[in-house]
């Protein structure tokens, strides 16, 4: 009898963050859910008040999923960054995310770019 995880993805929610050039961007893997999505918020909240970030993009290649929690904080950081006078994006969305995004509406409301290159021509 095999034995394994019942999951078809990586459970564990990750994050690491990367700046250069004023640019912050959050890499995240795993399930956006409350645990990942607080330590977005956490980070991005460091980055922006560092005073020093131009722009966050959220790199959601590696997210398999998106809970309500995840969703509400995705529009929560974009809303901080607009008041922070900062650049925002998302980019690098699985067909997934991006469905649950499409269907909330949030896909109008957002700036989503295919990679981060897109973002920063459209800036």
């Amino acid at each position: 009898m095999t034995t394994g995880t019942p999951f078809d993805f990586d459970p564990e929610p990750r994050l690491t963050t990367t700046v250069e050039d004023g640019c912050c961007t959050i890499h995240l893997s795993g399930a956006l859910d409350r645990n990942l999505a607080s330590a977005m918020r956490d980070e991005m909240t460091r980055q922006i008040n560092s005073g020093h970030i131009k722009a966050v993009v959220l790199d959601m290649e590696n997210v398999q999923t998106v809970d309500s929690l995840g969703v509400g904080m995705i529009v929560s950081a974009f809303r901080s960054s607009q008041a922070h006078q900062v650049d925002f994006a998302v980019v690098e969305m699985t067909e997934k995310t991006s469905e649950i995004l499409r269907l909330t509406g949030l896909d109008n409301l957002l700036p989503i770019y295919a990679n981060r290159d897109e973002a920063f021509k459209k800036r």
